[in-house]
């Protein structure tokens, strides 16, 4: 569990404070007790008087006592708590101590994995043992015997730990003594008992225990009566005897019709093909690509071709990615001499480079920086090359080569060898790496921040202006006085006409009934004088109808799922399974009434698409037809990552998969530095003294006097 404890200074305020150290259920109520103890005394007085400390933040006492037990006056513990020892229970227990003694700090019981009079003996190849002998009271899974020393049967997941016989049958396995298979149960899971399937069967297979096989060319059937349901692509037909048409990956069994086209292919035969599509894939109804286009291609079928000297764009006019050498949405800029591939940023709108060229170094100083303007060069320690020391005036060494210098108020001779300048920038200029290298361009703005690299974004405006979404927005003209240059709000309230904190709202006619617009997810109402508003603009995922803001279907694909203001079309496509533009048809592939078909390696399939949604052990993938890595029995389903259960902390040597032993969890290659144990579950108390280290079960709790 998680202690949250509170710690009182000495004005009386409380912070909290989240320790993140795992801790047994005894400490854990002693933390309680001691924070419940502390909280007393600080509002009642208990440990001391309520006025005011003599000595500034005030005395520590009784921190570690068990509440109740500290003498006020000699500041002595009668008894203290778990973990500590001494007069004042100032003194730490040896580290693997779970409790010591209160006079002399002997150990009395030890935290688990350790034995021995002095509790300094490491249990072997178990959680807990006995403090005497060190014969194992809880072994490891998989393990048993007096110090766990005996493994237990392939086929079995836990065994008793005195006597070795089987408790959980491992996965894939059944009966009394777990010596049965679960041949072809979906995931090797049965009932330990009768040996009946837990999830289904493999492809193929039928019967409680999945012992008969479908009919030829059936890759899936009815579990009971061994019906087929799904034939081997590309076949179809009660007997599987059909060819689905050319092309046709997946169709109806009944009927035949086309469900899903090879890849490359797309219509209701399959017939048309896919167009210039990055992986061939497209959607069978539609032919959109499912991922972006070619290079030089562009729009929802990739059949539109970009302009020339366009590698990438996202319409006919505006490229986002040029040949080599040119850049601009037209891709008709030449790139600077000094880089020979170059790029138009997306946040600032400039010419970046994207490498440099012969002398020129630096990319992202736009490859400004040479060695031509170096006055003192050194040899590389390595002995390769030459670096340089100290630049010409207006200059600053950076990465071994010279950087110029850049508006700096009163001239670049102020600037420093970092490359800052000394008096400031000069106006409209402020510092994006080093120095003053970037211009504030934002209209009506005298005050920009560097935004990620080569982005701004402003954070002071003009007079008669105030900042809005990093932008400056003008003052309401109704404001009298100006208004406020952060919020809008106007200074001395409104001139005739206008209403609202910022005066912006216009009243709608000479007598100004100020009628508020209280519909619901409505941003603007229609100027009316009557007495029922109606929307003129909705919020951003809701459309206008009859006056009235409706909630865009929650079908709505894309990013943001939004909808035309005032149509409700959806914007962007549609979620997987729906169509229509409001996206609300369903679009889902039946092969027959209530009849969901998990394809390949799925342990579940998807309701509306019938594509997987979870894989058997050992497969990843949209259709579960990938391989997890070598000895990796459960890996991520999008990703194919292996999971793996030994501790953080092993260290490892490469690119293994498993750092640790699959059984016993030891570490094959030792612990990561600050941490010790064969599982490396414990955390040194420093670099040069790699015992286990005793977090305290508490904050420390100042009492005033």
């Amino acid at each position: 569990m998680t202690a949250r404890c509170l710690k009182f200074d000495s004005h009386g305020s409380t912070h909290k404070h989240e320790d993140d150290t795992k801790m047994t259920a005894q400490q854990s109520i002693i933390t309680g007790i001691v924070i419940l103890a502390g909280l007393v005394s600080a509002t009642t007085g208990q440990f001391g008087s309520k006025s005011h400390s003599h000595h500034g933040r005030g005395d520590v006492r009784c921190m570690y006592c068990t509440p109740g037990t500290c003498d006020n006056v000699t500041n002595t513990c009668t008894s203290c708590v778990q973990g500590f020892y001494g007069d004042m229970c100032q003194q730490t227990c040896p580290t693997t101590c779970l409790t010591c003694d209160k006079v002399n700090g002997k150990c009395l019981t030890c935290i688990n994995g350790y034995f021995g009079d002095e509790c300094n003996k490491e249990c072997p190849q178990c959680d807990t043992c006995d403090r005497a002998s060190g014969a194992c009271t809880t072994c490891w899974s998989n393990s048993w015997g007096d110090t766990c020393q005996n493994t237990c049967d392939d086929t079995c997941q836990r065994c008793n730990v005195a006597t070795g016989e089987c408790q959980y049958c491992a996965e894939g396995f059944y009966g009394e003594r777990c010596n049965l298979k679960c041949d072809y149960c979906r995931q090797g899971m049965c009932d330990r008992d009768l040996g009946k399937c837990s999830y289904g069967c493999n492809d193929g297979r039928y019967g409680e225990k999945c012992e008969l096989s479908c009919p030829q060319n059936c890759r899936v059937c009815n579990q009971n009566d061994g019906r087929c349901m799904m034939c081997e692509p590309p076949l179809w037909g009660e007997f599987c005897d059909n060819r689905c048409p050319v092309n046709c990956d997946f169709c109806n069994i009944t009927t035949g019709k086309c469900l899903e086209c090879n890849p490359g292919f797309y219509g209701e035969k399959c017939s048309l093909k896919c167009h210039n599509c990055m992986e061939g894939y497209c959607q069978k109804d539609t032919g959109y690509c499912e991922s972006v286009c070619q290079e030089g291609w562009f729009g929802a079928k990739c059949d539109k071709k970009c302009m020339k000297n366009c590698r990438r764009c996202s319409e006919d006019s505006k490229c986002l990615l040029c040949d080599v050498g040119l850049a601009g949405e037209k891709c008709d800029v030449k790139c600077p001499k000094q880089c020979p591939s170059c790029a138009n940023d997306i946040l600032s709108g400039n010419i970046v480079c994207l490498e440099c060229g012969a002398e020129f170094k630096i990319p992202e100083k736009n490859c400004s920086c040479t060695t031509n303007k170096c006055t003192k060069i050194k040899e590389e320690k390595q002995g390769i090359g030459f670096i340089c020391e100290r630049c010409t005036e207006g200059w600053y060494v950076r990465e071994g080569t010279c950087c110029p210098c850049k508006h700096c108020a009163g001239g670049n001779q102020f600037c420093e060898r970092n490359g800052n300048c000394k008096k400031g920038c000069e106006p409209k200029y402020f510092p994006a790496t080093e120095g003053c290298d970037q211009y504030c361009d934002i209209p009506n703005c005298i005050w920009c921040e560097s935004f990620y690299g080569h982005g701004k974004i402003c954070k002071g405006c003009d007079q008669g202006y105030y900042l809005d979404r990093h932008a400056c927005t003008k003052c309401s003209s109704h404001c009298n006085g100006g208004c406020d240059p952060q919020t809008g709000i106007c200074l001395d309230g409104c001139k005739s006409g206008g209403y609202g904190e910022k005066c912006d709202s216009s009243c709608p006619d000479k007598y100004c009934p100020h009628l508020v617009c209280d519909i619901k997810n409505c941003d603007v109402c229609e100027k009316s004088t009557s007495t029922v508003a109606k929307c003129r603009k909705c919020r951003d995922g809701y459309y206008e109808s009859k006056g009235q803001c409706t909630p865009c279907s929650p079908n709505c694909g894309g990013r943001t799922a939004l909808c035309d203001s005032k149509t409700g079309i959806c914007t962007e496509g549609c979620k997987v399974g729906w169509k229509g533009e409001m996206c609300d048809v369903e679009n889902v592939i039946k092969i027959e009434p209530n009849v969901k078909i998990c394809r390949g390696n799925c342990l579940s399939c998807d309701a509306t698409t019938g594509g997987c949604a979870s894989c058997s052990a050992g497969s990843w993938g949209t259709r579960c037809n990938k391989i997890c890595p070598e000895n990796c029995r459960t890996c991520d389903q999008k990703t194919g990552k292996c999971v793996v259960y030994c501790s953080r902390y092993c260290k490892r040597t490469g690119n293994e998969l498993l750092p640790c032993d699959s059984i016993t969890g030891e570490c094959l290659y030792g612990c990561e530095e600050g941490w010790m144990g064969k599982t490396c579950r414990y955390k040194c108390s420093g670099n040069d003294n790699c015992k286990i280290m005793r977090k305290p079960v508490f904050e420390t709790v100042y009492f005033k006097k």
